[in-house]
């Protein structure tokens, strides 16, 4: 006989996001798809040289009877390792229509220089 109680919720769908990376010579940018997640349910944070970006879609149309019902709750997660490279207190974030855009900017002691010569 098993007496473990079984939770009624179903388990925590976790997806990992689509990204695009692009790299100049001042920045990175990260673009992640993130569909349904506002501003609210997104979280993003540095612990040691790992950005991890989070964010929750909750189910919509509260007091309302689901006819049909492909669109679910679940939590977007994915990591990255940013080294020393990044300027970690001068990053950006904006969240729109799903998308959103990190602008990393690059350490200024990374960047590329022109030396003068005299």
């Amino acid at each position: 006989m098993n007496d473990e109680k079984k939770d009624p919720r179903p388990p925590e769908r976790v997806i990992t996001p689509c990204v695009n990376i692009r790299e100049g010579e001042d920045d990175v940018i990260l673009e992640a798809e993130l569909p349904g997640v506002s501003r609210d349910g997104l979280e993003i944070s540095i612990d040691g040289d790992e950005l991890t970006l989070s964010g929750k879609r909750e189910a919509g149309g509260k007091g309302m009877r689901a006819v049909r019902k492909e669109i679910t709750p679940c939590v977007y997660r994915r990591s990255f390792i940013i080294g020393d490279v990044i300027d970690r207190e001068k990053i950006e974030a904006r969240l729109k229509d799903g998308l959103l855009t990190l602008v990393l900017p690059k350490s200024a002691e990374t960047r590329p220089r022109k030396i003068e010569i005299t």
